[in-house]
C-alpha cells in the first residue's frame, strides 16, 4: 500500500502499487465499512515522469 486516504469521500480509498507480468499497476480502491463492499475506481501503469523507480515514491517538483 502506498497510501491511505481516511478522508476521502463517499468512502476512504486506497493506492496500492503490484506487478503484473513484471509490470507495475497502481489500483485505487475504495472500501465502504458498512456494506463490506470494495470498489476499484482505476488503475494504471505508473508514469515515470511523475514516480521514482520503486513506483512508490512521487518524484520532487
Amino acid at each position: 500500500m502506498i497510501e491511505e486516504n481516511p478522508d476521502d469521500t463517499p468512502y476512504p480509498s486506497y493506492l496500492i502499487l503490484d506487478f503484473i507480468e513484471g509490470k507495475p499497476i497502481h489500483v485505487v480502491f475504495s472500501y465502504d465499512e458498512a456494506t463490506d463492499t470494495g470498489y476499484v475506481v482505476t488503475a494504471y501503469i505508473p508514469d515515470t515522469n511523475i514516480w521514482l523507480d520503486d513506483f512508490k515514491t512521487r518524484k520532487q517538483r
